[in-house]
Parts: C-alpha cells; sequence; structure tokens
C-alpha cells in the first residue's frame, strides 16, 4: 500500500470475548499498568514478541450527517442540502495474532458482543461462480441467496436478549458480516472491530451511515484495496477510493434500512455537503458533493420531544393530496431556498460573515414553509423563541419535524457577544456571560440536550497506526473512557493529526474527539457503574395486524394494535416509559435519580421495567389490596422495594408523596414522582401509538381508520389517542371510549357535564378503576363528543370477560378484563350498536389491545364457565355465539 506503513512491531493484544458458534472463547488479555500474559511486564509498544498481531490497530471515523434546506420538498422532488456534522462514529480495528482465527464485534453503545470462527463462515456461498464480488464492483442491490446464506451466524447473535435488542444486535452484525464476506476470505487475518459513536441515534442524523462508512474503510484497507494518502496522490486516484468506500457502504445500508436513499453514507464518505435530488424513485438519485463547503459553527438541539418521520411525511402528504396548487407553491420556494444556498456555498467566499447571514436567513425562510406544512411543534418554536431572543443564531428544524432536533446556525459573533436581553424579552440580562452561554443554561433548565457541533466538516478518515505521542490506543483506552470531563483531559494537548481533504485525498483525520468520545445523553450511559442511559427507549413498536377471525364476528375489518407486546405487557410501556425518559433528562443529577410509582398495577410494573431500561432504581407503593401475583411479579420485574400501605391506591400514594419521596430526598437522591395517567409526558409517550398505527396503515397501502377502539381509565390511554387523531389530521376516525360498569368515571362526568367523583369502584376491571378522570380526559372528550367523534361505551364486566376470553379462543392470547371490554365489541352485535349504525364490511376498525398483567389461564376459564352462555339466547345468524371459531358469529353474515 503506497503510503501507508504496515509495522510488524508488537502491539498488545486487549481482551476480547464472545461466543464462536455457541462456545465462549476467552482472548489475551494486556492492560495498561498491569501484568502481561504468563506474568511479563507490559513491553514498550515497538518492541517484539514471540506471537504478534499481524498488523498494528487503527482507527477509522465518519461524521454523521444533518439536512440543512429542503426538508419534505425533497420527498416530492425537490432539491436538498445535507452536511456533514462533526459528531463522528469511531471504529478501533485490533489485528489478533494468526492462531486466533475469529472475528468480533465490540459495540458497547448498543450492548453488542460477539464473536464467530473465520473458517466456518459461509465463504463457499460467497465465492461460487456469479456470486463473487469484488472491490471494485457496483452494487445496488442485495443478493437474496448470500443473505440466506449468512443468516444461521446471524440467528446465533445475542439469543438470551429481549427481541428488540436482539433485533438491533442482528441488524448491524448483517451489515458487518455481509460486508465481510464479500471483501475478505479465509485467510482474512483475525480482528476484534470496536465501535464508539457521538451520533445520537433514531433522530436523523445519519448514525448509521456513520457506521457502515467505518466498517467499509476498515475492511477495504484490510484487503488491500485502498491506498494512500501521499503527497502526489492523483486526484482521480482520491476520487476512486472515496467512492469505493462509499459504493461499500451503501451495501451496509441496504443492510440496515432496505431501500436507502444514499445520502447519509455519501456525506460521511465526502464529509463537507452534497446536492440532492430524487426526481425519479425508480433510478439513483443525482448527488453532487460540495468541495467547498464552508465549515460553520452549529448548535445542535434535540427537543426531546418523541416524532415519528413516516407520521411527519404522510401528513404532508395529505395536505398535498388535498391542496395540490398550495403545497406545490410551497414545495417550489423551499426549492428556490436550496438553490440560493448552493449559488452561497459554491460562490469564491462562502465563509464571509455576509454569507452565512444569507445563509441564516435561509435557514429562518425554509423553517417557516415547513411550519405552514404543520410540521412543526410546541417544543421547536419555543426553542426557536430561546434562540432568537438570544441574538445568537438562526434556528430551523431538521429532519421530518413533529419534535426531534432543530439546527441553530451561530452567528460568527456568538462566543463573545454579551447578553442584552433577558429570554422574556424584558431587559438586561448578567453582563458577565455571553448570550450562547445563557442559551445553553436556558436549554439545559427546558430540558432540551444540546450538542455543540460543526456544519460542513471532514469525511471519513483514518489514524494508522493508533498511536499518539508514543501510546497506543488500545482496546482499553478506547472502551474505558466514562464522562466528558476525561475525554477533555485526555485529548487537552493540541497534538492530534489532521490533514483536510481539501484535494479530495485520502485524508488522516484524528480530531480532538475522535479517540475518546464524550459520551453524549442520546448515545450512551453517563455512568457505566449505574448502567444509566438516555439513549434506550423504554417501550417497543408494536404490530398492527388484521384478524380473520374478528373481522368475520364483527362484520368489518378489525385491526389489532398488540400492545400486550410491550416490555411491561401493557400499553403503560409507552407514556409511563416517556415519563421517565423526559423527566432523566430534564433531572439535575441524572445518576441520583430515583423513580417512584404508586400503582399496583400496570403503571406500576410499567414504571420499573422503564427503570432497569434506563438504568435508574424505581420503587413502588401498593395498597393493601393489591393482588399477590402483581405484587409478585413487579418483584420479579427488579424493583427496588415494593411497600404495600393503604386500602386504597388513593391512600397509597399519599404515603409515597409524603413519606416515601422525602425519605429518599433526604437520602440524596433524586426522587421522582410518576403519575400513572395524570401528566402530559404520559400522554405524549402515548400519542407514538397513533403514529405507529398511520405509519403501519400506510405501508399496508391503507388511509386512516374509520373507527378507533380503546378503554378508559384514568385517561392516559385516550389522552395520548386523541391527541395523535388530532396530529395525524384524522377527522372522519371515530373513537369508541371502552369503560366497564363500575369504573364508568368518564361516561358519568359526560352525561352531567362536569368531572364527577365516582363514590368508588365496583367493577372487576381494577385497571380501570380510576374514580375520576384526568381534567385533559374530560376536556378532549367533551370537545370530541359534541362533533361525534368521540363515543362513550360501558360494558358490563361479564361482557369484559366474554371478550377476554373470545379473544383467547379466537386469537389464542391472553388479555386482562381492562382489555377484553375492547374486544367484546367485536361480538354479538355490539359494534353496531355502540355506533348507533350498521357497520360495512370495507370499515377500518382499529383495536387497542391493550394488554395488562391481571390476568391468568384460570381465570380466563373461571369467566368461560360463568358467562359462556352471554349471548347463546340471541343468536346471531342462527348460530350461537359461544361457538368458535369467531368466523361464524357474524352479525350480517361476512
Amino acid at each position: 500500500m503506497n503510503g501507508v506503513r504496515f509495522e510488524k512491531d508488537s502491539h498488545d493484544q486487549t481482551k476480547s470475548s464472545g461466543h464462536v458458534n455457541g462456545t465462549n472463547k476467552e482472548l489475551p488479555t494486556h492492560r495498561k499498568g498491569s501484568p502481561a500474559t504468563n506474568g511479563a511486564p507490559r513491553p514498550s509498544i515497538h518492541s517484539r514478541k514471540d506471537s504478534n498481531p499481524l498488523a498494528p490497530p487503527f482507527i477509522v471515523s465518519a461524521p454523521g450527517k444533518t439536512i440543512v434546506y429542503g426538508e419534505h420538498a425533497v420527498v416530492h422532488g425537490k432539491a436538498a442540502i445535507a452536511a456533514a456534522i462533526s459528531l463522528r462514529s469511531y471504529l478501533l480495528c485490533t489485528t489478533l495474532t494468526k492462531s486466533s482465527r475469529t472475528v468480533s464485534l465490540q459495540f458497547p453503545d448498543i450492548g453488542l458482543d460477539h464473536t464467530w470462527s473465520i473458517p466456518e463462515l459461509p465463504w463457499h456461498a460467497f465465492r461460487r461462480e456469479g456470486k463473487r464480488r469484488r472491490y471494485y464492483d457496483l452494487i445496488t442491490s442485495l443478493d437474496q441467496e448470500l443473505v440466506d446464506a449468512m443468516e444461521p451466524f446471524i440467528e446465533c447473535v445475542s439469543t438470551g436478549l429481549k427481541a428488540q435488542v436482539r433485533e438491533r444486535h442482528q441488524q448491524a452484525a448483517r451489515a458487518f458480516l455481509y460486508l465481510f464476506l464479500s471483501l475478505g476470505s479465509e485467510s482474512s487475518p483475525p480482528c476484534v472491530y470496536a465501535l464508539r459513536s457521538t451520533v445520537p441515534v433514531g433522530v436523523g442524523l445519519g448514525s448509521s451511515g456513520s457506521i457502515c462508512v467505518c466498517i467499509s474503510t476498515a475492511l477495504l484497507l484490510q484487503c488491500r484495496a485502498l491506498s494512500g494518502p501521499h503527497p502526489d496522490q492523483m486526484s482521480n486516484e482520491a476520487d476512486e477510493q472515496l467512492e469505493r468506500i462509499n459504493r461499500w457502504a451503501f451495501v451496509g445500508e441496504l443492510l440496515i434500512h432496505g431501500n436507502p436513499s444514499g445520502v447519509d453514507n455519501t456525506v460521511a464518505t465526502h464529509g463537507h455537503a452534497v446536492l440532492f435530488q430524487r426526481t425519479d424513485y425508480a433510478k439513483p438519485p443525482q448527488v453532487q458533493v460540495l468541495k467547498d463547503f464552508p465549515e460553520l459553527p452549529l448548535l445542535l438541539v434535540d427537543t426531546c420531544q418523541a416524532k415519528s418521520t413516516a407520521a411527519e411525511v404522510a401528513k404532508v402528504g395529505h395536505l398535498k393530496t388535498a391542496h395540490p396548487e398550495v403545497t406545490g407553491c410551497i414545495f417550489n420556494a423551499i426549492d428556490s431556498i436550496t438553490r440560493s444556498a448552493h449559488d452561497i456555498v459554491t460562490s469564491e467566499d462562502p465563509g464571509s460573515v455576509e454569507s452565512i447571514t444569507h445563509l441564516g436567513e435561509l435557514m429562518t425562510l425554509n423553517h417557516g414553509l415547513l411550519t405552514s406544512l404543520g410540521v412543526s411543534h410546541p417544543r421547536l418554536e419555543r426553542l426557536r423563541y430561546l434562540v432568537d431572543q438570544s441574538k445568537v443564531g438562526w434556528t430551523k428544524l431538521t429532519g421530518a419535524g413533529g419534535g426531534g432536533c432543530a439546527i441553530t446556525l451561530l452567528k460568527p459573533d456568538a462566543t463573545t457577544s454579551p447578553s442584552q436581553t433577558n429570554y422574556d424579552g424584558n431587559g438586561p440580562s448578567n453582563g458577565h456571560s455571553t448570550a450562547l452561554e445563557q442559551l445553553e443554561q436556558q436549554l439545559e433548565e427546558e430540558g432540551f440536550v444540546k450538542y455543540e457541533t460543526t456544519l460542513g466538516g471532514d469525511g471519513v478518515g483514518v489514524l494508522y497506526p493508533a498511536v499518539i505521542n508514543g501510546e497506543e490506543i488500545d482496546q482499553d483506552i478506547f472502551l474505558g473512557v466514562e464522562s466528558r470531563e476525561e475525554v477533555e483531559e485526555l485529548s487537552k494537548d493540541k497534538y492530534l493529526l489532521v490533514l483536510h481533504a481539501d484535494a479530495l485525498r485520502f485524508p488522516i483525520i484524528l480530531s480532538p474527539q475522535l479517540v475518546f468520545p464524550s459520551h453524549l445523553p442520546l448515545i450512551m450511559a453517563a455512568d457505566k457503574k449505574s448502567n444509566m442511559s438516555t439513549s434506550k427507549k423504554p417501550w417497543r413498536k408494536t404490530p398492527l395486524t388484521e384478524s380473520t377471525n374478528l373481522s368475520k364476528a364483527a362484520g368489518c375489518r378489525i385491526f389489532l394494535k398488540h400492545e400486550h407486546l410491550q416490555p411491561s405487557g401493557s400499553f403503560k410501556s409507552r407514556g409511563v416509559g416517556n415519563h421517565l425518559l423526559c423527566a432523566l433528562r430534564r433531572a439535575s443529577h441524572p445518576d441520583r435519580v430515583h423513580f417512584f410509582c404508586s400503582s399496583g398495577g400496570n403503571a406500576g410494573l410499567a414504571c420499573v421495567h422503564a427503570a432497569n431500561t434506563l438504568g435508574r432504581p424505581a420503587t413502588v407503593v401498593v395498597p393493601l389490596s393489591t393482588k399477590a401475583m402483581m405484587v409478585a411479579k413487579i418483584k420479579a420485574a427488579g424493583a427496588r422495594e415494593v411497600v404495600q400501605y393503604g386500602a386504597t391506591w388513593k391512600e397509597a400514594d399519599g404515603y409515597l408523596r409524603d413519606v416515601v419521596l422525602r425519605s429518599a430526598e433526604e437520602r440524596g437522591e433524586e426522587g421522582v414522582y410518576v403519575p400513572p395517567f395524570d401528566h402530559e409526558d404520559v400522554w405524549a409517550g402515548n400519542e407514538s401509538l397513533i403514529e405507529e398505527v398511520g405509519e403501519q396503515l400506510a405501508e399496508l397501502g391503507e388511509g386512516e381508520p374509520a373507527i378507533l377502539i380503546c378503554s378508559v381509565g384514568g385517561g392516559g390511554l385516550f389522552n395520548g389517542v386523541v391527541q395523535g387523531i388530532e396530529k395525524m389530521g384524522w377527522d372522519r376516525t371515530t373513537v369508541l371510549a371502552l369503560e366497564t360498569r363500575g369504573a364508568h368515571s368518564l361516561h358519568e362526568s359526560l352525561e352531567q357535564g362536569e368531572l364527577v367523583t365516582l363514590p368508588g369502584i365496583t367493577s372487576q376491571a381494577t385497571s380501570l378503576g380510576a374514580t375520576r378522570v384526568s381534567e385533559r380526559t374530560f376536556e378532549l372528550a367533551g370537545k370530541h363528543s359534541a362533533t361525534g367523534q368521540v363515543k362513550s361505551v360501558v360494558l358490563t364486566d361479564a361482557e369484559a370477560a366474554m371478550g377476554c376470553w373470545r379473544y383467547a379462543d379466537d386469537e389464542r392470547t391472553l388479555v386482562e378484563l381492562a382489555c377484553g371490554v375492547n374486544l367484546a365489541l367485536c361480538y354479538g352485535g355490539r359494534l353496531e350498536r355502540a355506533l348507533g349504525r350498521p357497520v360495512k364490511k370495507t370499515d377500518k376498525v382499529v383495536i387497542v389491545v391493550c394488554g395488562g398483567q391481571n390476568v391468568t389461564t384460570s381465570m380466563v376459564e373461571s369467566w368461560k364457565q360463568e358467562f359462556g352462555d352471554l349471548d347463546q339466547k340471541a343468536g346471531i345468524n342462527g348460530h350461537k355465539t359461544n361457538d368458535v371459531p369467531s368466523v361464524v358469529t357474524a352479525p350480517n353474515g361476512a
């Protein structure tokens, strides 16, 4: 390899363990300052050993990206500009001795650690005639036979973990292994690939593209397919090598996303920025690399508001269908903004004050047009207000909107200008602080998460070998840094080599953040000992399926949203989980947070599961009436403590607030009270259910549902559902709010026209046992009841029990009474009676199968014995309604 020196001097190995085809394999261990193998002292970095690795360790780095101009319009054939950000991914490649014959992945940010035996991988499939790929090939689609051939080696990855975590691990492993098998051979060097990343995941900043570029570069280096850099390298040679990296990174993106646009990996490879346009989705996009894009200071802020890209894109699509001329004008205006920005960044002086000001003003205009499309959010607008008042720059949403991230282009003097106004615009502020410092303080107080980064920086880079100031960067150092302070301490000396890629030479880049990535809140734990992390979402996307049996029973199309598959077994994982996540991000001392919940039911269980996911303790206080089964489940889920107190939930809640929380604060803990339903963070978490439904229906080619059915206790689920429907613009969807008699506080409130508190709960569906719904629930229900979009429906416990056992027979799934009341509407013509009209075969009905843990097989069997003849006398279409399957009980003979 011209221009790159492969040394055979000794570089000590570090520890790596994992499964080799199901067998734990321990690799040699050496740590700085500790004895080496066989008790020998650690040798100097450049001494020799009898058994040494085949090559020194090296590090590959690639940036994330952000869309600067053109969101949403780009989906409809207009141009967009995407630029690299200085948040990067880093891959340390440690070559092992020849005798090891293993390849390992260590991605601690997501908890992935797996090892394969190189000789046992399916090389035969990848080397067959017509299947072999060369490093210079252009691959635009995957070979399904090759994907299938390596699948047995993917299925063994993280088998003991939860399905959601396992899926993420296997997705990453699949992308790596396909590239490894395509570019490598049975004689490929044994190696450990350890990845760290400071690119936030899941907020549209190109984290997977950044990682795929790192993997592609490392494997191409190891198979000798890259040369340089060297002083006399021809520009076309550099172009070819960067394109080679980009092509194979795109293959990795195919494994992860299925149909990627290619913009993420292109920006991560080349850096700077690209002009991107896709006028025909049957053809590759048009991509122009903007080599002279200036490096611009950027404030990247996460609103911590959950969002769905698919839902926002669908919303704009619906708007375009309803108002094609108006939206067409908006798209054209956004395209003009993008083109104007392109003219500036390709001009002679794109980094001048005048050019930056022009770019900032274009960002303001772009945001205004996106707001007119309805894709902003109150959190985004609050952020823009704070930035505008501080006068430090120009802000716009980035990506799909509806929450997520925003970018602020900082003015050239933003870091030095003193603050002149406070954030309410009422007068002088602290003259000793800069406006930017005061803005950052305000953002932190209001629960925003900020990242100071640079826009338009370098693309992929390599440090070869991984040695700084004579010290090898081994896996212990690379994986062991725990805090931002340690990062700053280790990288305070500006000795790091930076070679910019102005001539598109393959650059060697090591920025101060490269080897020692700071652990940012959205990425990983800030404290390894506590395993605290706000990067993990404590709920999962659940399936939406159309049920044949229930559809025929109800006489229309029944879609089931399977919330019983949440980590806690109920929908509560969404709302309660989001509340914990938001509280942890807002906490002044996240490592001291202790969550406290006063629910002996599904909310308490969801709190414990979510707290475990976030790496924090949870204590649950339950009334004495709570069943021993539920107490045992909460303890088994990992609660720090379960306290039983009081005859009712209200008494248990009072004891928690007045005694337990105060005691925790006296111990120095930051106690966080977790309400089971009455909080806006809970409602926002439940909104994600509707966003998923919209996305899943769109994937099936379906529009909005005609009817959505959910049960109501205190109203947390109902609030999220109705808010989500409002956000999606589903004006024709009717919501049926189900309660059981004896827990019907919403129905009673609507009947009397004011919030009513029931004297007690007499229903057996204790999960619906709130004697009073939240004020927000009453407000939403009253508002939409007047238009007929919300209908309150009350069934008996017997009907709810019938729904449980019928559902168990028809769908082979157990749910508790609070969920069974929703499903009961499918049987005996109840849906028609609830609607007050006949159902149509084409009606799409979504039922929230909210789940719940208060159910056993014996309970369902007893309900069947007690209520098995509930509809027997009435009969439907000549059939008895206790017949199974439900196909024989359709009310209109469907």
